[in-house]
């Protein structure tokens, strides 16, 4: 059976070529007039900053008190052998991280060594980069008795 009419490609009709042309032109100036119109805001970063807590001199007196007598019970653990290097570190960074979150009202927590080196104590800096390093790697871990009379040579002078 033979047909009288041929059939053409779709696209062989110009008309064609040009709707498809002109589409892809308003689409792609549709989205470049939303990304320009639509401003993402940033996040703007504002630091929490805590006020510290009205606490008078002999309230951080009877908490530095406490924390001697935690790192000096700690330190006899650890003459005794009963707490290794690597938990004695971990107990003095808690112990004193509690006590500065105390006296000063600031996170201690979580703050890094690069913000409290930002709070101008090299005390502070020296003992917490010699504790991660003690804290997080068994074979740094050296001799925590230095590590003890450090820690509490700063919570004694801390003001």
């Amino acid at each position: 059976m033979e047909f009288s009419v041929s059939l053409q490609d779709a696209l062989f009709d110009g008309k064609y070529l040009y709707i498809i042309l002109i589409s892809l032109v308003l689409a792609s100036l549709i989205c470049f007039v939303t990304f320009c119109l639509i401003k993402v805001e940033k996040p703007v970063y504002v630091p929490v900053v805590k006020k510290a807590p009205d606490k008078t001199p002999e309230m951080i007196e009877k908490k530095r008190i406490e924390t001697l007598t935690r790192l000096n019970d700690l330190d006899i653990k650890y003459k005794k052998k009963q707490v290794s290097v690597r938990e004695t570190s971990t107990i003095i960074s808690i112990t004193v991280r509690d006590f500065l979150a105390y006296a000063t009202g600031k996170e201690m927590d979580c703050s890094t060594l690069t913000e409290m080196y930002k709070w101008n104590s090299r005390d502070l800096t020296k003992l917490i980069g010699c504790l991660y390093g003690a804290e997080f790697s068994k074979y740094s871990a050296k001799d925590a008795a230095n590590f003890l009379r450090d820690a509490k040579r700063l919570v004694a002078a801390w003001r």
